[in-house]
């Protein structure tokens, strides 16, 4: 809650959100991201397989791959 200043003092509050990274744990070099709607989708270079690996996410907090492509 800000503070309320009765000496004509500046108040001013701050407050700090830290999110861990990665998004997705494990292999999944070079994202490219893009947003479709309110979906963002993340697509990465080989990983190792064959195919491009590819996820999904609402908010670029939590993460949900997708079937590789």
């Amino acid at each position: 809650m800000p503070r309320i200043s009765t000496s004509g003092e500046a108040a001013s509050q701050t407050s700090t959100i830290h999110y861990q990274n990665p998004l997705l744990y494990g292999n999944f070099p070079d994202p490219g991201i893009m947003k479709v709607g309110t979906r963002f989708y993340a697509f990465a270079t080989n990983g190792g397989g064959g195919n491009v690996q590819a996820a999904a996410s609402r908010d670029l907090v939590r993460g949900t791959p997708l079937r590789r492509s």
